[in-house]
């Protein structure tokens, strides 16, 4: 190879490390408002969530818990994931009752 090949491929895959960075900082401090309201839909219907226990943020996923009711208490985790691995749109789906 020669060394203008090899200095093309070393900025590619430098920028494609630098880009795939910046995807997974944004993916986990971007506002989510919306995903949050899309998932607690999800969880709860057309009834309001009691409370949102907890959130986790991956650059891959999304993942909620939800208290349904109060008696018993009830909590339902929603799973969200884009449609490609660090880019396209949320879709988000109850993974089942969280424990």
């Amino acid at each position: 190879m020669s060394d203008t090949t090899k200095l093309v491929i070393r900025i590619s895959v430098a920028a494609l490390c630098l880009f795939a960075t910046v995807q997974s900082l944004t993916a986990i401090y971007s506002d989510i408002s919306e995903l949050e309201k899309t998932a607690a839909n999800l969880a709860c219907g057309k009834d309001s969530c009691v409370t949102r226990l907890e959130l986790e943020r991956t650059p891959f996923a999304q993942r909620f818990v939800f208290q349904v009711s109060i008696d018993p208490p009830t909590k339902v985790e929603v799973r969200c994931e884009r449609s490609l691995v660090l880019f396209g749109d949320y879709a988000c789906a109850v993974s089942g009752p969280a424990h």
